[in-house]
């Protein structure tokens, strides 16, 4: 049984890969045509057309061999970011370089220089539109399909309090899994150069002293402190805003959760009394004590 789910799964992705490398085809030809095109201004000179059909097959088997080289066949698409949109640009770049060079060296076949930099601009349009669209759309259909699984249950409105590090993790995280039932609505941080501006599409308000307002303008039923590397007496000033909220409170655990890459929402903590101290916890060895305080009158 084993063996066959694998054998399924691995006919998927070998069907996903296919598809994908003949759409790389498709996009490396097409950029080409189009960047003779926009060389030629509309005009059809057909010495470059026939130039170009001698060696459209180099062009592209040079191009799929640099995408494998940069691993665009066994990434996540699904949860592409700016680390596969460099390694399509640097794939890209190697191969105008290399095309370059066989092209004109190699095979003595001319074609204009402004080709070689209309082409890879046209290429990684093509081809980083079409990656992050399929992101786009796989998105969407997993999202629609969980609010429909999710009807008629509460979304809970949630403020993050802290725009760095850890508030983008979290974020992104509630964004991306419905069924948390949750959606962050607005961003508190106290840098006022983040003021007005947005986080992956969420606004950030304001910072602490505009908690109380927000929180009423938003409709907040949740506020969640996402500033790990915030000192004791820090993190006491904000619970104390927002414990007069009334709203539910978690906060991220500390700052060697966020350097392990832990922050995540499951990591996420009931406000508790050390807290609300304004210091670190002093930690107190009882039995120690009790040795030399045993049958003796104490005053505190």
């Amino acid at each position: 049984m084993f063996f066959k789910l694998k054998k399924e799964i691995n006919y998927v992705l070998y069907q996903r890969r296919a598809l994908l490398i003949l759409v790389d085809i498709i996009c490396v030809v097409l950029s080409s045509f189009l960047a003779l095109f926009i060389r030629q201004e509309a005009n059809t000179d057909l010495w470059l057309w026939n130039n170009y059909m001698s060696i459209w097959v180099v062009d592209v088997i040079i191009s799929l061999l640099f995408f494998i080289f940069f691993k665009l066949y066994r990434s996540l698409w699904l949860f592409a970011s700016i680390v596969e949109l460099k390694n399509i640009v640097l794939a890209i770049i190697g191969a105008d370089i290399t095309k370059y060079l066989i092209i004109n060296h190699v095979l003595d076949v001319r074609l204009p220089y402004s080709w070689y930099f209309i082409e890879p601009a046209l290429l990684v349009l093509l081809i980083g539109g079409n990656r992050f669209l399929y992101r786009y759309i796989r998105d969407y259909r997993i999202r629609k399909t969980q609010q429909n699984k999710n009807t008629g249950s509460k979304i809970s409105k949630v403020m993050i309090v802290g725009a760095g590090r850890a508030g983008n993790v979290l974020l992104r995280e509630i964004k991306n899994n419905v069924n948390l039932n949750k959606r962050v609505v607005c961003m508190i941080d106290d840098n006022r150069a983040k003021h007005g501006t947005l986080m992956n599409g969420v606004p950030i308000v304001g910072n602490r002293d505009t908690i109380a307002d927000n929180v009423n303008k938003y409709d907040i039923d949740e506020i969640i402190i996402a500033l790990p590397r915030a000192t004791a007496m820090q993190r006491k000033e904000i619970i104390d805003i927002c414990k007069e909220t009334k709203c539910k409170l978690k906060v991220v655990p500390g700052v060697y959760q966020l350097i392990d890459g832990e922050v995540k929402v499951s990591k996420l903590r009931e406000v508790e009394i050390d807290d609300l101290l304004g210091r670190n916890p002093i930690k107190v060895d009882i039995k120690q004590i009790a040795s030399y305080v045993k049958d003796q009158v104490v005053m505190v």
